[in-house]
């Protein structure tokens, strides 16, 4: 008798099992190894991030206004002042301040220093965004391999955490970390409909919006759109309604304290600024925004994800990036990438894993351990594209930099005016942030904070600030046409010896800003150089 020849195993399936499928997969973790192998998901994340802390003696980047601001609270004994002192601009100190809080005290009550805190606390606030990641990766996912699997990507996708662990990040990291809190709570509410997940919502939420306003506006539409996905009935509109109630309850002390003050402008003039550097529609259709510095492996495994979903026509998660890039187009990567490293989950539950099965059971088996150590080799490269993420930007101030603005404080009078041209982008140009608190000098073209103000004050900044960048590269005739032109008088001109943060700024040197600048200054009589160290040159401008 002739042998029937033995049939082909059947392609892998496309799908993705929504959550409410309780069967998980017969081969699925146990919950002692879910556990075990996600706290050293944390972990890992942990030590990629305290990498870039380590790398320098000062909070990476930004976060001078927050630290004058925590300054301003500690003055005011955690009474909530009218304006903050930083920069001598008169801004109202209408900032969302819970992260601002919790380092004063902490600076208060611990021998830690405020400098350390600014270091640190940015850091332990984004690690446990990949706990609470972990938690909305396994109620969204069918598996936990797949939450696993989900829950790495996220923590080593360079722009889920680079803009949280800077000095600035304090307040950023905080409202991450509670909007995603907040998300987990409502999507357990609209799929399970139990109470108490309305009761943790509002607390998530209410937090959100008192760390930061961009990332609590993440956690409201993201909720909006798990209620169109998942809870369209009466009960979630009771729950949403009492939600909404509750969060304005809980955060009335904040916002009728800076109504009261200031009245709405500084929340009017807030919400009219965004200043967008990027395309973020560009970034999304190159799928450009995970700020992966090699082959963007979590990027393309994330496709294979969504062509799973589109396969089997669920679209949340697609609907998710959407909507991040539609209605948060400034933050689009950060939070985005959230709903993208759910994608990679995806990919592994619906795509990956059948296939590796089916590859394992054919006739031609492949070696027990091909599968693992791709596993273990993709896992490596994607950590080393999140150590090799960041650099320049996730840098900390040297020494020479902040010896220049000391300088500057102790020989300078405290009324003297300074001009900073770093060559930079203003969101990337940590020395025009920095200098107003380490000099305690006035840096005229400095934007941070302003964005409180009304009348268009931030956009009218921005333009002034990036129009006197372009004259890094030309003379003093450059920058005496920008202060006629502006009306902003300054007595000091302070060059940074250190080259743009930011791929894109206006510089004439790779490795030192304003190399022509300075030069041509050097012989024009109007400037006299009166300090000229490792970290930058200060001109004194005769008038």
């Amino acid at each position: 008798m002739q042998l029937q020849p033995r049939p082909a195993p059947p392609p892998p399936i496309l799908r993705v099992v929504p959550a409410s499928v309780e069967p998980r997969a017969s081969r699925d973790l146990s919950p002692e190894i879910f556990a075990f192998v996600g706290a050293g998901i944390v972990l890992i994340g942990f030590i990629v991030r305290l990498g870039f802390v380590l790398s320098g003696d000062f909070p990476l980047h930004d976060g001078g206004l927050f630290f004058q601001m925590v300054r301003d609270l500690q003055r005011a004994h955690y009474a909530l002042p009218s304006t903050t002192t930083y920069n001598s601009g008169g801004i109202p100190f209408a900032y969302p301040p819970l992260s601002m809080y919790v380092a004063g005290l902490l600076d208060d009550a611990t021998p830690l220093g405020l400098i350390n805190i600014f270091r640190f606390l940015p850091l332990i606030a984004s690690t446990a965004t990949i706990g609470a990641f972990l938690l909305i990766a396994r109620a969204m996912l069918p598996t936990r391999a797949s939450a696993l699997a989900a829950t790495f990507a996220f923590a080593m996708l360079p722009r889920g955490f680079l803009w949280l662990i800077m000095g600035g990040g304090l307040t950023r990291s905080f409202g991450m970390l509670f909007a995603m809190l907040t998300i987990h709570s409502a999507h357990q509410l609209y799929t399970r409909g139990e109470r108490r997940y309305a009761v943790t919502a509002t607390v998530f939420a209410a937090l959100a919006v008192l760390s930061h306003i961009e990332m609590a506006w993440f956690a409201a539409f993201t909720t909006a759109l798990l209620f169109v996905a998942c809870g369209r009935d009466r009960r979630s509109i009771v729950y949403s309604a009492a939600i909404g109630a509750g969060v304005l309850a809980l955060t009335s002390p904040w916002w009728v304290t800076v109504l009261a003050q200031h009245g709405p402008s500084p929340f009017v003039g807030a919400s009219q600024t965004g200043e967008q550097l990027t395309n973020p529609l560009i970034s999304f259709i190159g799928f450009r925004f995970t700020s992966e510095p090699l082959f963007p492996l979590l990027a393309g495994t994330a496709l294979l994800g969504a062509t799973a979903c589109l396969a089997q026509r669920r679209f949340l998660l697609l609907f998710w990036i959407l909507v991040c890039q539609a209605l948060d187009p400034r933050a689009f990567g950060t939070v985005a990438a959230v709903p993208l490293a759910l994608l990679v989950g995806a990919a592994v539950s619906d795509v990956l894993v059948p296939l590796a099965r089916g590859v394992l059971a054919s006739e031609h088996r492949a070696p027990t351990w091909l599968l693992p150590g791709v596993l273990a080799v993709a896992a490596l490269y994607a950590a080393l594209g999140a150590v090799l993420a960041g650099t320049p930007l996730l840098s900390a101030m040297s020494r020479d930099e902040r010896d220049a603005m000391q300088w500057a404080s102790q020989n300078t009078p405290p009324s003297s005016r300074f001009l900073i041209v770093s060559a930079d982008r203003w969101n990337t140009d940590r020395t025009s942030e920095w200098f107003p608190l380490l000099a305690q000098r006035q840096s005229v073209a400095t934007t941070q904070a302003y964005e409180w103000l009304p009348d268009g004050t931030f956009n009218a900044r921005l333009d002034a600030y990036a129009d006197v960048q372009k004259c890094s590269s030309k003379d003093g005739g450059c920058i005496d046409a920008w202060s006629a032109a502006t009306g902003v008088a300054f007595d000091y001109l302070y060059l940074p010896k250190l080259a743009p943060r930011a791929v894109g700024g206006v510089s004439d040197d790779a490795f030192e800003c304003c190399a022509a600048l300075r030069a041509a200054l050097r012989s024009d009589a109007r400037y006299v150089v009166t300090f000229d160290g490792a970290g930058a040159t200060i001109f004194r401008r005769n008038t």
